[in-house]
């Protein structure tokens, strides 16, 4: 392989000590690793290279998608704005599809959730039910997407450094084709909000039918399942009269009927008891 830096780079400082490594991708880009690392010294020149021709682009071919005005800190209870700018000359006054998306660096689990018309849509939504909009006659869009940590998702692993972008959906539903990353710390805050959002339901307003009812503290429940809850997503849910969901409903169990083969054989078992006392009766009787 050949390689050069690229001097037009923001991370390019000028002479001195950089790290040089090489990462490798799977065919579908779903993964790569990186080799190791070693140590060039850059020294800078001052040579003017012979500039390369620019291609004239023709009609219709240009293309952007970038995002700007990201925090590079973030508390996860919180919501940021971000811009976007998107030109796409050969898509005029066409549809598309757009939501942010947060991961970890080495990571493809994506989560997060975008605000679209007073409701927050999770990542994993349907492209259709993202944020909407459409190019103008030249095709291009500019605007602002509402975002906030989704701490619910299993993508999210607490407090730390994560990569953020924005993916595009078409109509059809093609993609996603992503603007550029940014990086962004998010700092971890204990997770407020409704029962509704925690997942928790209050015992106190459930109303068993008569078919069931709810367990007694010193009744022994059966088959109830294990259930094991992410400290960070369920740490409200510590009280008396609000229980997860999952485990609420566990409690609630129908009340089963006797068994009538348990009756059956009580019966016969008194009734052996009772033949067995008169033949030893009319025994003592005839001794």
């Amino acid at each position: 392989m050949q390689a050069k830096i690229d001097v037009s780079s923001n991370s390019y400082a000028g002479s001195g000590n950089y790290g040089f490594k090489i990462r490798r991708y799977t065919q579908s880009c779903s993964s790569y690793i990186w080799s190791n690392e070693t140590t060039i010294t850059a020294s800078y020149s001052n040579s003017t290279p012979t500039p390369t021709p620019t291609p004239t682009p023709s009609p219709g071919s240009s293309s952007s998608f970038t995002i700007s005005n990201i925090p590079t800190e973030l508390d996860s209870d919180k919501t940021f704005s971000v811009s976007i700018s998107l030109s796409l000359s050969n898509s005029p006054s066409t549809k598309f599809y757009l939501k942010g998306a947060f991961k970890k660096e080495d990571s493809t689990n994506y989560f997060g959730q975008t605000k679209v018309s007073g409701d927050w849509v999770k990542n994993s939504s349907s492209y259709s039910d993202q944020y909407s909009i459409t190019t103008d006659s030249s095709g291009n869009w500019s605007g602002n997407l509402e975002m906030k940590v989704d701490a619910f998702d299993s993508g999210y692993e607490g407090g730390g450094d994560y990569k953020f972008k924005v993916g595009r959906y078409t109509d059809s539903g093609s993609g996603p084709t992503w603007s550029n990353e940014s990086s962004i710390k998010i700092n971890y805050k204990e997770v407020t909000g409704s029962d509704e959002e925690i997942g928790v339901i209050n015992l106190s307003q459930v109303s068993p039918s008569p078919e069931s009812k709810v367990l007694s503290v010193n009744s022994e429940p059966e088959d109830l399942p294990e259930i094991v809850y992410s400290l960070e997503n369920y740490r409200k849910v510590s009280t008396h009269s609000a229980l997860p969901k999952a485990t609420a409903e566990a409690v609630i169990k129908s009340q089963k009927g006797i068994n009538p083969f348990i009756i059956i054989g009580g019966i016969i078992v008194i009734g052996s008891l009772s033949f067995s006392f008169y033949i030893y009766y009319q025994y003592r009787l005839k001794s």
